[in-house]
């Protein structure tokens, strides 16, 4: 059984709405439709708050569904290259403004 097939199943032998369960986890609603929907796979944190509310282990909910196992564990191992360079440009976008302030105010450099 998948991930979404099995949220969407405890849900509603809980007897609740998208609505109600998107309250109880404080996400939106729209969340609970894309994880039902299988557009995405909850953050490991949530699933913990899943199995908590639905009273599963975590390994009914994560170990049933091979790609949302393979997605947790290569999570861990990807590196955002993005952040690098975010932290690049305003280092330089910072640096380099402040280098010509102080040229042309002290005369340095």
């Amino acid at each position: 059984m998948n991930l979404a097939s099995t949220i969407s199943e405890n849900r509603q032998q809980l007897h609740w709405s998208q609505i109600e369960l998107a309250a109880k986890l404080q996400l939106p609603v729209k969340t609970i439709i894309s994880w039902e929907t299988g557009t995405s796979l909850p953050t490991i944190a949530e699933l913990i708050l899943l199995s908590d509310l639905f009273h599963l282990s975590l390994d009914t909910l994560v170990k049933g569904d091979p790609e949302v196992k393979q997605h947790l564990l290569t999570a861990g191992r990807s590196f955002d290259w993005r952040l690098i360079g975010l932290i690049m440009a305003l280092f330089w976008g910072l640096l380099v403004p402040l280098l010509m302030i102080l040229k042309y105010t002290f005369r340095m450099f």
